[in-house]
């Protein structure tokens, strides 16, 4: 895992972004920001738990996508975005290409 994805699992109440990652021996630093909530907050986890994350989407990769899937719009700000638009955008990507490359 890596600055910038979208994870679930660190916290129940909704999906985060990581900021920054920090081992500490057996535990992980991980800084994240709430992607409903935009509150940034600190937990230290265990290596095991830390490994148990799931990546739900990259940031910073899908963000990369909208200029060819969108070519009029301005880049947007990630935090403008609703999750529910961020993680569907790799299959918007796909079918925009599909129908753009007939």
């Amino acid at each position: 895992m890596q600055p910038g994805q979208i994870i679930k699992n660190l916290i129940p109440s909704e999906p985060v972004t990581l900021n920054h990652i920090q081992p500490l021996g057996t535990m992980v630093s991980v800084k994240f920001t709430g992607v409903n909530t935009k509150r940034t907050n600190t937990k230290v986890i265990s290596v095991s738990e830390f490994e148990q994350l799931e990546v739900l989407a990259e940031v910073l990769s899908i963000l990369r996508e909208i200029p060819s899937i969108l070519p009029c719009l301005p880049k947007p700000n990630v935090s403008t975005l609703p999750i529910s638009l961020i993680l569907s955008l790799p299959s918007i990507a796909a079918s925009w290409t599909r129908s753009h490359t007939r």
